[in-house]
């Protein structure tokens, strides 16, 4: 009997397939097995057995050939990640399985996911576990029955050998520029007398640049000052003057000393304009990920989690795609009409069904990717979901509908008032078309501010006119979703990897701030020490080129080894560079680390002797308040020890002991220091237990 071994890339995927695979039989059998504490699947026909086994994600990784703490280092190898990792120790049971199953079988058919990554994670296990590259590849978008009994069904003829390589050349070309690079800023934080670990790749370079030069043009920033002349209506209308910024004080003040005492303004013309209002295109990643975060405040790497799991329930799509299109060949309508028989979905779908008559045709977008579609729902109504994962999934369910509808109306009226010879104008505006806007409710606004009683020549009483002396603003920092939109504007990195990339930030201290990203200081020392040393790393062109010859490996254009060695080369200039001012380098390093940690733990003065108080860290590892005179002053204070915590300097206004807000991803309390006071952190905290 023929014996076939099909490799999923997660033990979910895994189930889903062999389900699937029993299907694509008339008479199959599918029992579950399991060897030590790994299951795996037989699905037994008249002609065939069929073993469906699991990866764990990548079970390979990159490791140092020769030991030691040095660099540079380009000798590396592909090793179990168990290897790698110490908590990677579960690897060795499902690549146990698979090499047992995997010995005697007549066809090996790959189904991990259809990316770079899937390729790259099948491609290690076929070379190293099964000593071969010769398989067959499924490919599908969604973990639903009947694509995957398709893909099954008709599978290509060969793995994407190309994409392999290009993953591995990915994978191998991060590990050079990581690696030697983080090491080169240990290496210099060592010779300034401390042990650090710091880390700086070949994405987080151009991404920590980005953030830099923003906080270097807020810095740089000299705020104007400017006037502004609004006039307030007895009826609630806010109107400004026609010329708006005014920096000329003089100017600005004839013209309010001209109209500041008038009561009355005439209606000297009214406008009105119907304006289309396009639907929205279909989900990329990108722009899932920045439209959650716009509506919702999850951040891009909870996002790209709660889609991952999504799509491996066979809830949505494939989510790390850079399309904005749905192609033609998907089952759009039966997706919808499964939505019809939904109780939560029902009225929309047939509300959709009935207005495009069955004829779905979407406003796609742009951008296109080879491998996968824009993300969609398929139809499948998920059960059991958090709080965020309902949030995501009803807003890719929306948006799906979204894309099928027609054009919304809004009307716009412009009005302009003239008050003794001066122009004021306003709008007001309405939607009376609502189109692809109901369906997108209630992530889009439908707010009337359309008066319905102005017309032309009309005198309108006024309540006040003030002159507004604003200034004008420094640009703003990136929010999370920000700088990923910004990443791949100038396309750098991957879909897959930049909300990484910004949370490898994170982790380095290279930033702070969750809803407005801030350079810390030592962020901006490890920018300013790259653009001094060694400007390459920070380079767009550099990350960018790198990026292109990737492609073309994937393509079948460009030779592996010919990257790696321009890769090799780059990365030795650089270090020529660096070691001959490691101590300098190591000192600026260490002196800005300092000042962050003192920023970061500086609570306020000491009310018993005046010194500084500080977060300081017992022997038990709890954190608490203490004075910098300690032990000529023991004053303390207790602290939480769970949450992030920030302070601001400001003063209880009962007991006048310092404030702390205590932020975590579910909530945020502002409490005082002192334990006994009402206002304490530890009753609010107790208090919203209960």
């Amino acid at each position: 009997m023929e014996k076939e071994l099909v490799i999923a890339e997660k033990p979910s995927a895994a189930r889903k397939i062999a389900v699937a695979l029993k299907n694509a039989y008339d008479s199959a059998s599918l029992q579950t097995f399991k060897m030590g504490k790994v299951s795996y699947y037989t699905i037994s026909t008249n002609e065939k057995e069929i073993y469906v086994v699991s990866a764990v994600g990548h079970m390979f990784g990159l490791k140092q050939k020769n030991s030691g703490f040095t660099y540079p280092v380009f000798e590396v190898e592909w090793r179990p990640l168990y290897e790698v990792e110490k908590k990677a120790y579960y690897v060795k049971d499902y690549l146990k399985v698979i090499r047992s199953l995997g010995k005697d079988v007549d066809n090996i058919i790959v189904a991990t996911d259809f990316d770079i990554e899937g390729e790259t994670i099948a491609y290690n296990i076929l070379r190293f576990i099964l000593n071969t590259t010769s398989a067959k590849r499924m490919k599908f978008s969604t973990m639903t029955i009947g694509e995957l009994k398709q893909a099954y069904l008709s599978p290509l003829k060969n793995i994407l050998e190309n994409v392999a390589k290009a993953g591995e050349t990915r994978h191998i070309i991060d590990f050079y520029f990581g690696i030697n690079l983080s090491r080169s800023l240990m290496f210099a934080m060592k010779a300034a007398g401390k042990f650090k670990v710091m880390s700086i790749g070949r994405v987080q370079g151009p991404a920590l640049a980005i953030l830099a030069e923003r906080e270097e043009e807020i810095k740089r920033f000299t705020p104007i000052p400017y006037w502004k002349i609004k006039l307030l209506t007895e009826g609630g209308i806010e109107a400004w003057h026609i010329k708006g910024r005014i920096f000329d004080k003089e100017k600005a003040l004839i013209i309010f000393d001209k109209i500041k005492n008038e009561k009355e303004g005439l209606v000297s013309d009214v406008k009105l304009q119907d304006k289309k209002i396009v639907p929205p295109h279909p989900f990329s990643l990108t722009d899932l990920q920045t439209e959650a975060y716009a509506i919702f405040k999850i951040n891009p790497k909870e996002t790209q989690d709660i889609a991952q799991f999504l799509y491996e329930n066979a809830w949505i799509s494939y989510p790390r795609t850079s399309s904005q299109k749905y192609p033609s060949h998907l089952p759009l309508k039966s997706v919808l009409e499964k939505f019809a028989k939904s109780s939560d979905y029902g009225g929309l779908a047939l509300s959709l069904l009935n207005e495009t008559q069955g004829v779905l045709k979407p406003h796609n977008g742009k951008k296109d990717d080879e491998a996968h579609p824009a993300i969609y729902p398929t139809g499948e109504i998920p059960q059991g979901l958090n709080k965020k994962q309902k949030a995501i999934y009803d807003l890719i369910v929306k948006r799906f509908f979204a894309t099928f509808s027609s054009y919304a109306v809004k009307r716009i009226m412009h009005v302009s008032l003239d008050v003794k010879g001066e122009v004021f104008v306003f709008e007001g505006s309405k939607i009376i078309g609502e189109g692809w806007m109901k369906y997108y409710a209630p992530y889009v606004k439908l707010e009337d501010t359309l008066p319905s009683d102005i017309k032309k020549g009309r005198v309108i009483p006024l309540k006040k006119i003030d002159l507004v002396k604003k200034e004008t603003k420094p640009p703003s920092r990136y929010s999370p979703a920000g700088i990923i939109k910004e990443l791949e504007k100038r396309k750098l990195g991957t879909k897959a990897t930049r909300a990484v990339i910004i949370e490898n930030l994170y982790k380095r201290g290279y930033i702070r701030g969750q809803r407005s990203i801030e350079v810390t200081e030592l962020g901006m020392k490890v920018y300013k020490m790259m653009k001094e040393h060694i400007p390459e790393i920070i380079s767009e062109r550099m990350t960018r080129k790198l990026e292109e010859e990737l492609e073309g490996i994937e393509k079948g254009k460009v030779l592996p080894e010919k990257v790696l060695n321009d890769a090799k080369d780059q990365i030795i200039k650089v270090l020529e560079k660096i070691k001959p001012n490691e101590k300098e380098i190591g000192e600026e390093l260490l002196k800005a680390e300092k000042n962050d940690v003192k920023k970061h733990n500086f609570v306020g003065k000491c009310p018993s002797c005046g010194s500084d108080l500080m977060v300081k860290i017992s022997k038990n590892k709890k954190r608490f308040v203490g004075c910098v005179n300690y032990p000529s002053c023991s004053y303390t204070l207790p602290l939480p020890q769970i949450g992030n915590l920030v302070f601001t300097q400001e003063k209880c206004s009962i007991c006048g002991t310092y404030m702390v807000e205590i932020r975590n991803r579910r909530s945020q309390i502002k409490g005082c220091l002192n334990p006994a006071c009402e206002n304490s952190w530890y009753k609010k905290i107790k208090n919203n237990k209960g």
